[in-house]
């Protein structure tokens, strides 16, 4: 009961502008991930519903033939499909709760690092954040990595502060949850690990050096085990070299390692940019190194977290000779974004001070939260209007999938195959599941069947998709690709006859159809 008692104090202490515009950022947050929470599946979240989590766990959480298996998602996308039904919002719904839950985390956790105007701002930025929003509203693992490490950030301060067996044991169980979610928490995991080490070595630890030194060595060795365990079913089925030498996190040559450093750059300015005007962008970056510069005099402790953090995952990055993509550094924008929330508070302050000494007004209201407020509409004007985070190009889209299965279901027969780009495959698998159409009409699920004469001789009618979505990755028209890879006897002739235009494809008929 004081314990109750203890919050509600707090809570009444909090001023009514503060508090009241912190409740509507959680709800445009929660509005704004709401909102591109029904946009059609893209590849990967497809392939998490189709290939893991439709299937028993004991398949789905053993299956790594390749790195999209995020598995603590699949076991939570597995019942949440079984509940609910299989719709994209369903099979969204992990990643979106852990997604809003960001929020109040991220502003408890820079409440914690700074003060709570620095934590009001981050929140805004939290909120309005497209590459957030993004993981917030795809069937991924990062939002839930990302709540993770954020708790595992609060649990680590209060270690700091307060000490404690149970605070230990927390910590364990959620370093060990985010491996769990993605193997990319060894980033995330030796920053925090190392901010506890150099906190123990300047002495700004509650506990007894020697007890903090033990119960790290003792976490570290109780973590590791509990990872062992929770991907021991990884381990038997698809081998350890699934998960630490698959060509996605093989170590690259120097050369090739640092040809992709720039390109990589650049790809993590796009993402963490994306939605913000270009003015914008340069002064949350400004404020980050104003942050960085007077972390002593803003931060409530003197060692920095973002300092560790990146120290850790350079040099992991170093050791591994591989650049991984901007989203698996999603667990760190939450803190970028709250340092830079720091340093903009800061520079209001000395704005503010400026004035104050200028003019013979004086005036006492804290005028944070109103800009924090400003902040989350304007970028979340910004974000509606740019879209940045329906579909974008890196997650291999194809909005017209759903319209596609829809207008050919009244359409197929026997004899009927259909060809779609390999990027492709997983949109259509998907659409064709959910509106009960045999996946055995798409020729990506009949390998088998091209080396069979008879398969060949009864098919009567080719459809083929020309997917025209913009990606990163397509080295040539989808269209090439696709007849290049349908075994179609190429010395012929073909009149692709157009059938349907849809906003992002066009269907296409072949009539008799030869074979190599």
């Amino acid at each position: 009961m004081n314990k109750y008692k203890k919050y509600l104090l707090a809570l009444k202490k909090e001023d009514l502008p503060h508090f009241l515009i912190l409740i509507f950022l959680f709800l445009e947050g929660f509005a704004l991930r709401f909102a591109f929470l029904f946009q059609p599946m893209c590849f990967d979240e497809s392939v998490t519903y189709l290939a893991y989590a439709l299937h028993p766990l004991s398949y789905g959480l053993s299956c790594y033939v390749y790195p999209n298996n995020h598995l603590f998602n699949t076991f939570l996308v597995h019942f949440t499909t079984k509940i609910f039904g299989n719709s994209p919002w369903v099979i969204r719904l992990p990643a979106f709760i852990a997604g809003v839950l960001i929020i109040p985390l991220s502003y408890l956790v820079v409440r914690k690092l700074f003060d709570k105007n620095a934590a009001i701002i981050t929140a805004a930025l939290i909120v309005t954040c497209s590459q957030l929003i993004e993981y917030s509203t795809n069937a991924r693992g990062y939002s839930i990595q990302a709540l993770i490490v954020l708790a595992a950030i609060i649990v680590s301060f209060n270690l700091i502060k307060k000490g404690g067996l149970a605070n230990w044991v927390w910590l364990t169980l959620l370093f060990a949850m985010g491996f769990y979610a993605i193997p990319t928490m060894l980033y995330f995991f030796l920053g925090i690990i190392l901010w506890l080490v150099l906190s123990l070595v300047k002495g700004e630890i509650k506990d007894s050096r020697i007890v903090f030194a033990r119960r790290i060595a003792l976490m570290s060795i109780s973590t590791l085990i509990l990872v062992i365990l929770l991907y021991l079913p990884v381990i038997n089925n698809s081998g350890i070299s699934s998960l630490i030498s698959n060509r996605w996190v093989k170590s690259l040559g120097w050369s090739k390692f640092a040809k992709s450093l720039f390109p990589g750059l650049k790809e993590y300015w796009s993402a963490w940019a994306a939605g913000i005007p270009l003015p914008i962008s340069i002064l949350l970056i400004t404020c980050v190194i104003i942050s960085v510069i007077f972390h002593r005099r803003l931060a409530k402790n003197t060692l920095n977290l973002l300092y560790t953090m990146l120290v850790a995952s350079i040099l992991i990055v170093i050791v591994q000779r591989r650049l991984p993509p901007a989203r698996a550094w999603l667990p760190l924008l939450p803190l970028i974004l709250g340092f830079s929330a720091d340093g903009l508070s800061f520079l209001w302050e000395k704005l503010e001070n400026y004035f104050r000494k200028k003019s013979s007004f004086k005036f006492s209201f804290n005028f944070i939260p109103i800009i924090a407020l400003v902040i989350a509409i304007g970028l979340g004007i910004s974000i509606l209007i740019s879209q940045s985070p329906y579909q974008p190009p890196d997650q291999s889209p194809f909005r017209d999938a759903e319209k596609i299965a829809k207008f050919l279901k009244p359409k197929l027969k026997r004899g009927d195959i259909i060809y779609v780009e390999s990027y492709s495959h997983p949109h259509l698998d998907y659409y064709f599941y959910v509106n009960g159409l045999p996946l055995s009409y798409i020729w990506h699920y009949e390998f088998e069947k091209s080396m069979d004469k008879e398969f060949k001789k009864t098919l009567k009618r080719a459809f083929v998709i020309d997917v025209k979505e913009k990606r990163p990755e397509r080295p040539i028209p989808a269209l090439t690709e696709v007849m290049y890879a349908s075994e179609l006897d190429r010395s012929r002739p073909y009149y692709l006859k157009e059938i349907k235009k849809f906003s992002h494809s066009i269907v296409y008929e072949i009539e008799n159809p030869v074979f190599d």
